[in-house]
């Protein structure tokens, strides 16, 4: 008997065991395919993902570029603003320090004796090297507007006269840069100096003193000649 019903037990063991683990088996599928969508959401989730990160990074590099792009605008238009003040004021009416060598058509007269009873010169000039205030403007330009020509006015004063010299002429000047309005200046034309120093009136050079005179007399008068001009103008 007890074996007999230990069989029995058993055997229902077994039948209830079957569909339980039939059950197991649909239940492990639903959720495998379960899972299997779930899965596949994922990969939809990571590529969506993936193109919106793409899309992002590509807004950002174009607002860069646009960012960069309206800097560097920026940058030429205050550069181009710069180099057209710059400009107008090379172009425009500029004063600069000078020095100009003058070259006399007639000499002055430094020193003269009298030798033999005859007025000599023992020295005399030629040429003279005179500091100058000179004004000027470039309507003409050139070396990519680096370079301007146009006309000058000069004067140079002494410790004795307010005006000791004049002189007008042409001018050629340049600037470093474009950015840039002080210019290194060179010149040349004809002066006028009021004070070139002669031989006194009745005196002459090779002749003798005239009667009464026993020395040289000097008197200044004006005198013409070219001249080449040095300025720098800021």
């Amino acid at each position: 008997m007890n074996c007999h019903a230990m069989k029995l037990g058993i055997a229902g063991v077994f039948l209830i065991a079957a569909p339980i683990a039939a059950a197991h088996e649909l239940l492990a599928d639903d959720v495998r395919a379960a899972l299997g969508i779930s899965a596949l959401d994922a990969d939809k989730q990571h590529l969506l993902g993936s193109f919106l990160d793409a899309k992002l990074h590509e807004l950002d590099a174009r607002e860069e570029a646009l960012f960069m792009k309206a800097k560097a605008d920026s940058q030429a238009a205050e550069t181009k603003a710069t180099e057209n003040a710059a400009l107008a004021a090379f172009r425009g009416l500029n004063l600069g320090a000078a020095f100009a060598v003058f070259f006399y058509d007639d000499d002055n007269i430094s020193k003269a004796e009298v030798i033999g009873g005859v007025v000599r010169v023992t020295r005399r000039e030629s040429q003279d090297l005179k500091y100058l205030l000179e004004a000027h403007f470039f309507p003409k330009l050139f070396l990519d507007d680096r370079g301007g020509v146009g006309p000058f006015f000069a004067v140079a004063a002494d410790d004795e006269d307010i005006v000791d010299a004049i002189g007008a002429g042409v001018m050629v000047g340049f600037r470093r840069s474009k950015s840039a309005d002080a210019s290194l200046n060179f010149g040349a034309g004809f002066f006028m100096d009021t004070n070139s120093r002669v031989l006194g009136g009745g005196l002459r050079e090779g002749a003798a003193l005239p009667n009464g005179e026993t020395e040289i007399r000097y008197e200044e008068k004006g005198k013409t000649g070219f001249h080449l001009l040095f300025s720098f103008a800021w």
